[in-house]
């Protein structure tokens, strides 16, 4: 029994790994693989453990080779598009640092046979990637398990000094704050949570890369039954360093610029046809200097219209900023 056992390991191994539809194993491959890995096999011996993986629902195909059979894995867990895009998220990922995205690579490309291991491999770039230095899984970890326990964390934020070496921001002050859920959002993590200001608590987004010393407290957290993390992460157009109220902000936009506010606030708010060449948008944002940078980039045809007060707020923004670049 040991000996079927090895064997039909050995036998999916060698499946998994070498082959697919456009490159079958014949019975005489097969045969090589046993006796290099010290079983005896012959015609009979592995088409018995073919058919016996085939009954534990190992979806074994075979198709004519020459004037033999073939075989392959016909359903994997992955395609080979889907390891593709995962291969390019890791290496996209500003979070993950260069050392653990070879790890992680080399883990994605284990899921596939080798012939199209290399294919993968080859139009994969890390070096042009930007990348961070710095390990954020500990913190990602600790906070996942607080959010699941229910439970306060504390942790310090850094930032960089002119050398480009990390402090401690505001003297190592420790913050205290109850974890409600992650939000990926311009190719970071953040985290949303409850963060106690004077006598109100109000809910933060926390850059996650950019927390240290994360701790898990005895304190249990303290939930805010209302917080909804989709209209929380679809309200933000970069929610690092917002403390605005999420409101209603009428755009007035060029009928050429949908697909630039499509892409920052989806599919789902109201628009207005104003004429041939403009359209009005209602999106529900957080004004702050991240949304208004991301208006000043279209250099005019992406205009705040309403409320007032944020239209006020912009312009004064403009006015401040242009006041000191000319000194």
């Amino acid at each position: 029994m040991a000996e079927v056992k090895n064997r039909l390991l050995v036998l999916l191994q060698y499946l998994y790994e070498n082959t697919d539809d456009e490159h079958p194993a014949t019975l005489t491959d097969l045969a090589m693989c046993y006796k290099k890995n010290g079983h005896a096999g012959n015609r009979h011996t592995i088409t018995d453990d073919i058919q016996t993986a085939i009954a534990f629902g190992i979806e074994i195909m075979s198709v004519p080779v020459g004037h033999a059979k073939g075989y392959y894995i016909a359903e994997r867990l992955f395609e080979f598009i889907e390891l593709k895009m995962l291969a390019d998220a890791v290496l996209s990922s500003k979070v993950i640092n260069p050392d653990k995205s070879a790890i992680i690579l080399d883990k994605i490309t284990k899921l596939i046979n080798t012939q199209n291991r290399e294919l993968l491999t080859g139009t994969m770039y890390p070096e042009a990637r930007i990348k961070t230095e710095r390990a954020v899984y500990a913190s990602l970890d600790t906070i996942g398990k607080a959010i699941s326990k229910r439970k306060q964390i504390s942790f310090n934020m850094y930032d960089y000094d002119l050398e480009k070496k990390p402090i401690l921001r505001y003297d190592g002050m420790e913050y205290r704050a109850s974890p409600y859920a992650f939000i990926w959002a311009d190719d970071r993590y953040y985290l949303a949570a409850g963060y106690q200001r004077k006598d109100q608590m109000t809910i933060l987004h926390f850059r996650v890369d950019r927390m240290c010393n994360v701790h898990m407290e005895e304190d249990d957290a303290i939930i805010d039954d209302s917080f909804n993390p989709v209209e929380n992460a679809n309200g933000m157009v970069d929610m690092y360093g917002s403390g605005a109220e999420l409101q209603s902000v009428l755009l007035t936009c060029k009928n050429s610029h949908m697909q630039y506010v499509i892409d920052e606030f989806g599919l789902d708010f109201p628009v207005e046809v104003l004429d041939e060449d403009y359209f009005q948008a209602t999106i529900q944002v957080r004004p702050n200097r991240t949304f208004f940078a991301w208006i000043f980039r279209f250099c005019g045809d992406i205009k705040v219209a309403a409320p007032r007060e944020v239209k006020e707020l912009y312009e004064a923004m403009l006015r401040d900023a242009l006041e000191k670049q000319l000194l």
